[in-house]
């Protein structure tokens, strides 16, 4: 009888650790949700204030422009539009760059990395050979979208156009290149050169 009832006690003590177990789980993720959630509330904070910021300057430099007779710029693009494309852009990087990672596509560069720092050898040439890697897997995307227009194939293109973009964006994940700045920086660039800039095409 004192057999089963200790039996008993210790199945109860058992489980009771279980649960308790279960409930501090359950608490540390509520506690991590919520910091979490704090966290997105404050950065979508900043970000209407910076829409707002852009979206006044952008209002000044055209009550500007209007007084000054000035003759609108070709390109007019929207302050606000400018940060939610390069936050937009920046966030599909890391994405591509995170899927890829955990897909595998990383594993060889990690482990060359991993025997050339046990061997004291330095990274840089490794870097130069994973991005030349990295700029052949992008061309043999464009190879296979030039195919598609061979064979007449719309929604091969398409596919084979997102495979590119997808490649070029794992790439500046991988490197912490800011790709939707960088477009943004470089389309301002290309709006002050003249006509073809001296280019065919």
């Amino acid at each position: 009888m004192m057999t089963n009832i200790s039996a008993l006690l210790d199945a109860e003590r058992i489980a009771h650790r279980a649960d308790q177990r279960r409930l501090n789980k359950a608490c540390h993720d509520r506690d991590r949700y919520a910091r979490r959630i704090k966290q997105l509330q404050r950065e979508n904070d900043e970000l209407k204030k910076t829409i707002y910021k852009l979206s006044r300057a952008a209002a000044r430099m055209e009550e500007r422009r209007m007084s000054e007779n000035v003759p609108a710029m070709p390109l007019n693009l929207d302050p606000a539009l400018v940060c939610c494309a390069k936050l937009d852009v920046n966030g599909l990087c890391q994405e591509a760059y995170r899927n890829a990672f955990e897909h595998g596509f990383y594993e060889n560069s990690k482990t060359t990395e991993q025997a050339l720092i046990s061997m004291g050898l330095e990274l840089e040439a490794h870097s130069t050979q994973m991005k030349l890697s990295k700029l052949a897997l992008i061309g043999s995307e464009v190879g296979e979208a030039v195919r598609a227009v061979q064979h007449g194939d719309d929604t091969g293109l398409a596919e084979e156009l997102a495979d590119i973009c997808i490649r070029v964006m794992d790439m500046c994940g991988w490197l912490d290149i800011e790709l939707g700045n960088e477009i943004i920086r470089k389309m301002e660039i290309n709006r002050a050169r003249p006509y073809m800039h001296g280019k065919k095409a």
